[in-house]
């Protein structure tokens, strides 16, 4: 039984989050003895200031499932933690289950964990994905190529 917290925790689901990376973010727990919501924390936590600070982000293309369904996969993480990944974002205007695979899939890839889908990588290269906004919205591709062009 895992020892007692004071922390508060929230739930949350996440849709599209390929099976590769969940497994390496479970080995990745499993290999520092501590729990996947840990290695998902430490994931967000560290993209978040990369984007404040105006680093440009490949952000993954999430492929809608086959029959139109896709399982949600849900988690715990602290209330603080969900508020962040919330309020970043609405700031960077991105899905949350697109910036959850991106924090993740940079997290796993710095500490020397597969990333790779069906032999092919989570986020296609190339500047469809570099310039292509995670929600879709024109302006926002705008504002990013004119961020990232000076």
């Amino acid at each position: 039984m895992p020892p007692r917290t004071n922390k508060e925790y929230g739930d949350t689901s996440y849709t599209g989050i390929p099976d590769q990376l969940l497994d390496s973010a479970r080995k990745l727990a499993r290999d520092r003895n501590i729990y996947p919501r840990d290695v998902f924390t430490e994931a967000v936590l560290e993209l978040i200031p990369r984007l404040d600070a105006g680093d440009v982000v490949e952000w993954p293309k999430v492929a809608p499932a086959k029959g139109g369904k896709q399982k949600p996969y849900h988690t715990r993480l602290e209330v603080g933690v969900l508020e962040a990944i919330r309020n970043a974002c609405d700031r960077h205007e991105v899905k949350g289950n697109v910036f959850f695979i991106a924090a993740l899939r940079d997290y796993l890839r710095k500490n020397g964990y597969a990333t790779e889908t069906q032999g092919a990588p989570v986020d296609p290269p190339g500047d469809a994905v570099r310039n292509a906004s995670p929600n879709g919205s024109a302006t926002h591709r705008a504002a990013h190529r004119t961020q990232t062009s000076g």
